[in-house]
């Protein structure tokens, strides 16, 4: 397929995330790196950012410095079914980040999300999907 080959990697893996504290080990961007490094173009979404759980420093840092990194927030709807099971996830495995999701839902307050963009805003390679400045 030589160059006109693209592959599109999604970061925000729940199980992966769980289970490893060193990004450089998680297969998706071991996958990403190692494509790239072969020539193919790759692009990595880590969306939806999980404040607590992704630690989107980590995972941009991981990732080899030329592949393009686009980065969105956890975008539900309050009292859909998603935003429910979203809610249960988090009461069930991250108790003590309840409060930082319900600020999600209800009030589309994101602070983790906010900070990223602050951090990451100028850098070329980091895009915000949905967001007008990029």
């Amino acid at each position: 397929m030589g160059n006109k080959f693209t592959l599109l990697l999604g970061l925000s893996n729940l199980q992966q995330l769980s289970k490893i504290d060193d990004y450089t080990l998680m297969s998706n961007i071991q996958t990403a790196n190692q494509l790239h490094r072969m020539g193919i173009t790759v692009w990595v979404f880590i969306t939806p950012i999980l404040p607590g759980i992704t630690d989107v420093d980590l995972m941009i840092n991981a990732i080899d410095q030329d592949i393009p990194v686009f980065l969105d927030k956890v975008r539900l709807k309050r009292n859909t079914r998603p935003a429910l099971k979203l809610e249960r996830f988090i009461d069930n495995h991250y108790p003590h980040l309840a409060k930082t999701y319900k600020d999600i839902i209800y009030n589309n307050t994101d602070v983790y999300y906010e900070d990223i963009k602050e951090k990451w805003g100028k850098t070329e390679r980091v895009k915000f999907v949905f967001e007008s400045s990029n």
